[in-house]
This record gives C-alpha cells, sequence and structure tokens, in this order.
C-alpha cells in the first residue's frame, strides 16, 4: 500500500511538560514559558502555556493577538460527528453527557463530544501540538469541558531528589478561548497542583477579551491550523498526511481559511523550483471530505504567488478543472467520531488519534486501520498494532488482529483474518469482538 506521509513525524515532535506556571526556575518569567526546540534555538516568553513543543519548520503565518471574534468558528465537517481535527468547533450544547469509567480522576462525568480544539495546531512560528481529549503534547488530559472551555491535565513532573524519589505528578487546568477561522488561543490558568481534586475545584480564570493582559496578567497562547490538516486517504491512492508546517514536501508558510488558499515554499536541491512559491487552493470541506488544487507553482516570492492569476472549475473535480486535469480529493477516516464501547469506555477518534494511540494509517474501503502506541505507553510503548472493523448502523464492531508490531510496514503487512459474522460473541482470535456505539 501506498502511503503518502513525507516529515510527518520528524515535524510535530512533542517533548514533556518540564516547568510549571509560576516557577522562575525555569528561566522563563511568571506567565509561563513555552520552550521550542530541543536544544533550546526559540524561546517564546509571550505566553501564558508551558506546552513543550518542537519543529524545524518554518512560517510567516500572521500571528496577530488584537481581538476575539466570540462567533461560530470556519468549521470542519469532512468527517463527521463532531470532528474538530482542522480547527473547527465542535457544538458542545443539545447532547447530554455520560458516567463512564474515568479512571484515576475518579467518576467524573466525561463529555460524549470530542474536545472542543482537538487537532494538530501550528503553535508560534516553528512548532506544533496535538491537542485531544485524552492528550496535550505529551501531558495527558484526565478531564475537560467544552462549556466552560477548560481542560484538566496531569504529567509526571520526572526522578529526584535523595534516592532518586519519583514525585508526585502535577496538574494544570488550561482555558482555550472559541475557535474562529482556524484559529484559537491557550492559557494556563493553574498549575502546580497535586491532586486532580485541587485542579477540579481550582476557581481561576482567564480574559479571553484580552488577549495581551488576560492571562495571569500577559499574552494567551495563539495556536492556528488550516482546513487541510489531517491524515486523509488520497484520490491518487494511499494516505495523504498533511500538517500545519508541511504539505508533501514543503513548508507552509502562510494560509487563509476563508478564502481556501495554503502557500507553500519548496525546500533547496529540487532544481528550477527550489525555494520558490506555490499556491493551493481547496474545496470547502464537506462530510465528503476536501478537494485541492495546486493552481501556482514555482513563484519567485510569496507576494508573487499571492498575486498570480489563474482559472479553475470545481464543478466535477474528480473528472477536471485543475490545469486540465482533476482535483486531488482528500476522503477522510470513516470512524472519527465518539463511541462508547462495550467495556464502558468512551472512545473519541480523530483525524490523527483513536483514543491515545496515534492513527498511523487507514483503508476506509478495507475497513482496517493501524495504529501507534504512545511512547510513553503502559503496555507497549511505540508498537503498531493492525485493527479491522465492520460497521451497521451506528455501531461498529473492532478486533485488533495484530498488535506489538515494530513499525507501520509490519501493521500494513499484516494479515490476520477475523470472522464478523457473530462479532458479539465471537470471531477475534475465539474472543467476541470490541463493540463501539456512536454517540
Amino acid at each position: 500500500m501506498r502511503t503518502v506521509q513525507p516529515h510527518t513525524l520528524a515535524r510535530s515532535v512533542l517533548l514533556p511538560l518540564v516547568c510549571t506556571l509560576a516557577v522562575s526556575a525555569c528561566g522563563g518569567q511568571s506567565d509561563g514559558p513555552i520552550t521550542i526546540g530541543a536544544g533550546g534555538s526559540k524561546s517564546d516568553t509571550s505566553s501564558g502555556a508551558d506546552i513543550v513543543t518542537t519543529s524545524d519548520a518554518t512560517s510567516t503565518t500572521s500571528d496577530t493577538t488584537s481581538g476575539v471574534d466570540a462567533g461560530a468558528a470556519h468549521g470542519d465537517t469532512s468527517a463527521g460527528a463532531g470532528d474538530t481535527s482542522m480547527g473547527g468547533q465542535a457544538d458542545s450544547g443539545g447532547e447530554a453527557d455520560i458516567t463512564v469509567d474515568a479512571g484515576s480522576f475518579g467518576g467524573v462525568t466525561k463529555p460524549t463530544k470530542p474536545l472542543e480544539i482537538t487537532g494538530l495546531w501550528k503553535v508560534g512560528n516553528n512548532s506544533t501540538v496535538h491537542l485531544t481529549g485524552e492528550v496535550f503534547g505529551k501531558v495527558r488530559v484526565v478531564h475537560y469541558d467544552n462549556t466552560k472551555n477548560l481542560a484538566y491535565t496531569t504529567a509526571p513532573v520526572g526522578v529526584s531528589g535523595p534516592g532518586g524519589l519519583s514525585r508526585k505528578g502535577v496538574y494544570s487546568v488550561y482555558q482555550w478561548a472559541e475557535p474562529v477561522n482556524g484559529d484559537t488561543w491557550l492559557c494556563q490558568v493553574d498549575t502546580g497542583l497535586s491532586t486532580e481534586v485541587q485542579a477540579l475545584q481550582t476557581t481561576k480564570t482567564a480574559d479571553p477579551t484580552a488577549l495581551k493582559t488576560g492571562c495571569n496578567l500577559g499574552l494567551w497562547t495563539k495556536l492556528s491550523t488550516h482546513e487541510l490538516v489531517g491524515r486523509w486517504e488520497s484520490s491518487f491512492g494511499g494516505n495523504e498526511t498533511v500538517e500545519p508546517l508541511v504539505f508533501g514536501l514543503a513548508d507552509v508558510v502562510d494560509w487563509d481559511n476563508v478564502g481556501n488558499a495554503l502557500y507553500t515554499q519548496n525546500p533547496k536541491g529540487t532544481g528550477q523550483n527550489s525555494e520558490r512559491f506555490n499556491k493551493i487552493v481547496w474545496t470547502e470541506p464537506t462530510a465528503a471530505g476536501v478537494w485541492y488544487c495546486t493552481v501556482v507553482v514555482g513563484a519567485v516570492s510569496l507576494a508573487d504567488a499571492k498575486k498570480a492569476t489563474y482559472t479553475i472549475d470545481a464543478k466535477d473535480p474528480d473528472n477536471s478543472g485543475c490545469n486540465n486535469f482533476s482535483w486531488t480529493h482528500l476522503i477522510p477516516f470513516k470512524l472519527i467520531g465518539s463511541y462508547q464501547t462495550s467495556d464502558g469506555e468512551l472512545r473519541h477518534i480523530s483525524t490523527f488519534w483513536w483514543g491515545d494511540k496515534r492513527v498511523a494509517g487507514f483503508d476506509n474501503d478495507k475497513k482496517t486501520a493501524w495504529l501507534e502506541n504512545r511512547d510513553d505507553a503502559a503496555d507497549m510503548p511505540g508498537k503498531f498494532s493492525r485493527l479491522v472493523w465492520s460497521t451497521v448502523g451506528k455501531t461498529t464492531w473492532v478486533c485488533a488482529t495484530d498488535t506489538g508490531l515494530s513499525d507501520l510496514d509490519a501493521a500494513q503487512n499484516a494479515a490476520t483474518t477475523a470472522d464478523s459474522s457473530d462479532p458479539a460473541n465471537s470471531g477475534c482470535k475465539g474472543k467476541p469482538w470490541t463493540k463501539m456505539d456512536a454517540l
């Protein structure tokens, strides 16, 4: 199977939370720094959150922080069931939450809808961070509230003290502003908390109408993404992965979610178009996905790419309208949505994540997905698995046919069969399949 996903993991390596909001020992100010780059290549102390990220891509997208429009976001409708993987806003009203096993956080009522700001976001000029209902980078999300725009996280501080004693996990509380056209803002309103109860009971908040001073008297952190971000099936075969800072082999340097335009710069050593600029346009996302067309190639400058003229026709994008060829159709993962499982769990699936496992790839026609465990997973860290599914109505049956695999190739080459004729009782390596009911 052909998988089109260059530079995807190398461009968004996420490091653990290493310092808390008002601790001067971190080397930052009391507003809580974001440190970018494992080697300290860039340190942005202008924000109120201390998510640590790293990436070597560059971007010139505007980082304006004046004013917040409280209206609806330019939402992602390409994947159904409340997916906000491309920066859109999930509707948090009209559906009751359910109480399920909340693990160590102790019997809280967990939301049935995904985290409103689920997605892969650009932070600063050259970093990205994954946010989901389970993870903020490598910080664990233990609860969130889409109505109050709050997420509660925990992370181990590490090993310190005499004899290498492990310190307890630190709990933090984050607040976000309503997403607008692919932009949102994040503030760490409280941190250094020793228990989940303290996190849930905190009364500290931030002011989203004052982005320069409303986060612990400092700046909020701006997060941005564009509508093409996601892991998709391509009409040209295989999976295609688009990140906020990377499109194919080129760096993303700017975008316009209202005008549906993306600008990229080619890397060095790519012939006559080396380091030149391109423009990509896309159709409005729908449940069927999105179509894109490269309309400008090899412009000398970004300004030239933006002012170049071209002719396109999106009436029949599967067959024509893009430089006398078809447009590229990006098709979303069919299982994106929220589910309650037969083992009592609430599971959110997005374009990049299946709960707290990464979606490494998928094949909608073969009803197969390949997942990657997080490096800090308690069971088989960093290993890959192969899942198959069968959907009838709002119920999806899932079987993990192969686990503990070394890499994506091994997962894609795995061929253990499963029998879906009686999934409630058997067929998955001698056991019942896992039942997932769509919420």
